[in-house]
């Protein structure tokens, strides 16, 4: 598993559908508190304002600072 630092990279956003922006596959999160989410994440511009916001796996927002996330990757 490799652990990206959040203040240097993000998942990558790509999906798009009924929602502002666009968003980012399901990842392993940690944060400030040492707790471990699964959480997805949304990015884009909304009035001439940048967001990229971390969301549960029940569509929640996670409002605790990410400090560390991992793609999940599946056994072939």
């Amino acid at each position: 598993m490799n652990w990206n630092n959040a203040e240097d990279s993000k998942p990558i956003c790509y999906k798009t559908g009924d929602w502002e922006g666009k968003k980012s596959d399901v990842v392993l999160c940690v944060d400030a508190n040492k707790e471990i989410h699964l959480a997805h994440c949304y990015e884009g511009i909304l009035d001439g304002s940048y967001f990229f916001d971390w969301y549960d796996e029940n569509g929640f927002e996670l409002e605790v600072e990410i400090v560390y996330w991992t793609e999940i990757e599946l056994p072939c």
